[in-house]
């Protein structure tokens, strides 16, 4: 069999079977690489193996690649479907074998009453619209990144990869962003981040109680709009020094003006922030009212 796509000749070997894996291959490279991968399509099928002789592996992808067949009752519906053949890294991404998987109907293999996806899997089969989401893979306990398109009517494949360390930190990040969250919105102190520029990019709640305004009424805004005018002119040369230094401060007194008009005395504390690649973004600080010491 001779198949062109992406401007390339590919001779395809013997079997049915291999027409197919490599028919998942074209597929995947060239539809479901949208939601898989930013390469274009000729480098994606540039990096399949094709193995004459043999069964079509992938053996060059780290992603876990498997082909089924959908089962169907005597009325036509799709009732199970078997796992035909699947890549190296099947072993890896699932923690199963090829040699157990292969030819398993996907109850057998999994242990389960009815096949996991079985709804959505045979829609991309017998639609040949592809599909790709993250879920929760019980059978395995895993989160799986799975893309799925059909070669053929009745048959699709997924191209997955295990996403649970992935949804783990999320997780952790999530409840950490809830911590956070829930200490900024409690604290009496006003919470805030300033980019490179100056501009306000976070004020926590607590800077109603402090000045008056509405985080949104600041967020935008540079702290020296709320500011008396010589301790705005005062502020400028300490804050370019700190900038360039790019070094944390603390206990710095400052006088700002209320939304009312009254004077507020704060003392701030701060220190740079960066990005994960060390690009410097700004500051982060917390701000404490002072007025009655004074």
């Amino acid at each position: 069999i001779i198949v062109v796509t992406a401007g390339t000749m590919f001779y395809i070997c013997q079997s049915e079977k291999q027409s197919l894996l490599f028919a998942v291959a074209v597929l995947f490279a060239g539809i479901c690489a949208s939601y898989y991968f930013a390469d274009s399509l000729s480098k994606q099928t540039s990096r399949l193996t094709l193995v004459a002789g043999n069964i079509l592996l992938f053996d060059t992808m780290t992603e876990g690649v498997a082909l089924h067949e959908l089962i169907y009752d005597d009325k036509g519906k799709a009732v199970n479907y078997r796992i035909i053949d699947v890549n190296p890294a099947f072993e890896k991404q699932t923690g199963i074998s090829p040699k157990i998987a292969k030819g398993k109907l996907a109850t057998e293999l999994y242990g389960t009453e009815s096949a996991p996806y079985l709804a959505l899997w045979a829609s991309v089969a017998e639609t040949g619209n592809p599909h790709h989401s993250e879920v929760f893979f019980g059978p395995l306990n895993r989160f799986l990144s799975i893309a799925c398109c059909s070669p053929r009517k009745g048959w699709f494949a997924t191209v997955f990869t295990d996403v649970t360390d992935k949804k783990k930190f999320e997780e952790q990040l999530i409840q950490s962003e809830e911590k956070f969250r829930a200490m900024v919105e409690t604290t009496s102190d006003w919470i805030w981040e300033i980019d490179k520029n100056l501009i306000c990019t976070y004020a926590s709640p607590k800077i109603k109680k402090l000045l008056g305004y509405a985080p949104e009424e600041v967020v935008g805004k540079t702290p020296i709009n709320f500011m008396l005018l010589e301790e705005a002119e005062k502020l400028g040369l300490v804050i370019k020094k700190i900038f360039n230094a790019r070094e944390p401060f603390s206990n710095i007194e400052l006088r700002f003006r209320h939304k009312n008009g009254r004077i507020v005395i704060i003392e701030t504390s701060g220190a740079p922030v960066y990005d994960k690649n060390g690009t410097f973004m700004g500051y982060r600080g917390i701000d404490h009212d002072i007025t009655e010491r004074k």
